[in-house]
């Protein structure tokens, strides 16, 4: 049975799913309003509006509108990747729906696919139709505003909605709620408090900190930009194709270059979409008490990533080592980073699990088996390693990204252009 994500939560919890697509070719999303009848979007949103002290039907008459405007806002998130959304049925692609069922505790669930290219608990590739999101639109009370007009709400539930969407969505290409951490702008210095910068990016939850007031545009995080790109057939352009090395085996278990047992060197190939350098390793196995090591060069102050994935996250949110595993032997591992140093190797950072809850990262309420280090500044231009630690034997991958220093202040300076284009274009819309 596949697992569930339940990703944009009111209050907390999260479920998991699948998903390919032929090579090269779109996927394609089926936007499912059945727009007419009880359980449809149109019932949906009307029991928002009236839970939020508007009149009875009070989106009827623009109730088409809204839907073009929920497909427009997902065709700005996810422009650029190559998706495509489409409200004509089509039993071969993926497909969210509105208003039926309902829950009333969340704002979407979503199934899960890693990499958008297999299960958990399998190695093989999943067809497009298998994978799914559903959203709640009678959940999004808290967007709309008595005091606001038609307009204005319109506007608010086709952000909220839209964003939501692509938020369940970006669990079916393998996204999940920690990637919205995974900004420039977070490391080490704010761990502590991050301000909320989490919650400007489309896989902010309730967990994160994100308001049930979903209805400010989000956008993805340079994380989750380049997890996209890594992910099976969603990001073509230039002949951009998934930077994958699979594990050598057994024996790269040293933290040196040269020798019988080095570290496999890892490629990180550049991405300018995201503004920054990566590669997955794939097909890791470890033994109980054995290291894996891996090798790469960053620059001085490039910020390191390196995310584990083994183990699903289901439990209190975002998972716990008791939750169903995604590998049917997933490894229980520690990740720590370390600078060649003239060949002396200096300990950079290091990670058991990820934790964060709201404005804190490392620690809080939200737990996941699988370590991650995050934005870990590179102290100097050297080779650095990451040992991969057995507590016990089983499979992983492990995703691994080097930001660009000279794109950082490129993409602080686009964020901005964006806010300021935002604020323009709902300006317009009032």
């Amino acid at each position: 049975m596949p697992i569930l994500r339940l990703a944009a939560t009111i209050g907390a919890v999260v479920l998991l799913g699948l998903g390919n697509g032929a090579s090269g070719a779109p996927v394609k999303v089926v936007l499912n309003y059945d727009s007419g009848g009880a359980g449809s979007f149109l019932s949906a949103i009307d029991t928002a509006a009236t839970s939020d002290g508007l009149a009875a039907n009070y989106f009827n008459a623009d109730v088409a509108a809204i839907e073009t405007g929920i497909q427009n806002e997902l065709q700005r998130v996810y422009s650029g990747f190559n998706v495509t959304f489409t409200t004509t049925p089509d039993a071969t692609a993926r497909v969210a729906s509105f208003g039926n069922p309902t829950d009333p505790n969340n704002f979407g669930v979503a199934s899960f696919n890693w990499r958008n290219a297999f299960l958990p608990g399998t190695i093989a590739p999943a067809n497009d139709a298998a994978a799914y999101a559903d959203i709640y639109p009678a959940n999004f009370g808290p967007s709309l505003s008595a005091t606001a007009t038609l307009a204005q709400n319109e506007t608010s539930l086709e952000v909220a909605v839209g964003d939501t969407t692509a938020h369940e969505l970006g669990h079916t290409f393998g996204l999940d709620h920690q990637d919205a951490y995974g900004d420039p702008k977070i490391t080490p210095a704010n761990y502590a408090n991050t301000a909320g910068i989490q919650n400007t990016h489309i896989m902010a939850s309730g967990a994160t900190g994100l308001s049930n007031n979903r209805s400010t545009p989000r956008s993805f995080s340079q994380l989750e930009i380049a997890k996209l790109a890594q992910a099976n057939n969603l990001y073509i352009a230039g002949g951009w194709t998934p930077n994958l090395i699979a594990d050598a085996g057994p024996n790269h278990t040293q933290k040196t270059t040269v020798g019988a047992n080095a570290a496999q060197a890892l490629t990180l190939n550049y991405l300018p979409v995201a503004g920054e350098s990566v590669v997955t390793v794939t097909s890791g196995s470890i033994g109980t008490g054995k290291d894996d090591v891996y090798s790469f060069t960053a620059a001085v102050g490039a910020p390191i990533t390196a995310d584990i994935l083994a183990y699903s996250t289901t439990a209190n949110s975002d998972g716990d080592p008791s939750s169903t595993p995604f590998f049917n032997t997933p490894a229980n591992t520690t990740l720590s980073l370390w600078e060649n140093n003239g060949g002396t190797p200096v300990l950079i950072a290091s990670s058991n699990d990820k934790e964060y809850s709201g404005n804190t990262w490392i620690s809080g309420t939200q737990t996941d088996n699988d370590p991650m280090i995050l934005n870990q500044p590179a102290p100097a231009t050297d080779t650095y390693y990451l040992d991969v630690y057995g507590v016990s034997a089983g499979n992983y991958e492990m995703f691994v990204s080097v930001p660009e220093p000279t794109a950082l202040s490129l993409l602080a300076a686009g964020f901005v252009a964006m806010l300021i284009g935002r604020r323009l274009q709902r300006r317009s819309q009032i």
